[in-house]
């Protein structure tokens, strides 16, 4: 694999992308660019180019070197080889196994190791984004990349506990005429005791589950 290919980091997986595209026809996302690049015509006028852009997961939710550990002139892409191979891989397995999951006649295999795997896709899927990775900054007070890198391994099941005791509700789109949308913060907390305009869901911030 050349080297560079662990340099380009999907935080939203490309996987996880595409199971919101059809399966057939024009597998494109409507991606919305919130700053839109500037440029001058060639008569000198400043225009803004178009800030719906009509993208395949390849080149969505997508930074350089967001997971590269650098160390002077040293650079690591264990993290994005390593960690999140593993993290993607074991998710996608429990994301497909569940979607499809019936407790009352499916008898394929042992539901408990996938749940947990899940779980544990769905607590970093928190953390890998550039919002995620902010609020990790604000909740470690330290802006130091390797170190937050670092942290979120070991903080990688920060919620996991709590999900396993909580009561899941499913929501299916299907018959609506409007589907969801596609997020670059997939996992989103909310408390219906703290208003969404409040400070405490302001900038990187979502609402601590803690605060009930």
């Amino acid at each position: 694999m050349a080297p560079n290919f662990y340099k380009e980091n999907h935080y939203v997986p490309r996987w996880y992308q595409e199971r919101f595209l059809p399966a057939t026809g024009q597998r494109v996302f409507r991606y919305l660019d919130l700053t839109p690049e500037q440029f001058r015509d060639p008569n000198g006028i400043l225009r803004t180019k178009t800030a719906i852009r009509k993208w395949g997961a390849p080149n969505c939710f997508k930074q350089t070197d967001l997971y590269t550990v650098k160390y002077g002139n040293f650079e690591s892409t264990d993290i994005e080889q390593f960690f999140f191979g593993k993290v993607d891989e074991s998710g996608k397995k429990a994301v497909e196994f569940f979607s499809t999951y019936n407790s009352f006649d499916d008898v394929r295999t042992d539901p408990s190791e996938l749940f947990h795997a899940l779980l544990n896709y769905i607590s970093v899927q928190r953390f890998r984004t550039p919002k995620g990775l902010k609020y990790l900054s604000t909740f470690l007070q330290t802006e130091d990349k390797n170190r937050l890198l670092i942290e979120m391994q070991r903080l990688q099941n920060m919620h996991c506990a709590i999900w396993t005791e909580c009561v899941w509700a499913l929501v299916d789109a299907t018959t609506t005429d409007t589907k969801f949308l596609i997020s670059d913060h997939p996992v989103t907390l909310y408390n219906r005791e703290i208003f969404p305009d409040g400070p405490f869901c302001r900038r990187a911030t979502d609402p601590d589950f803690r605060r009930l």
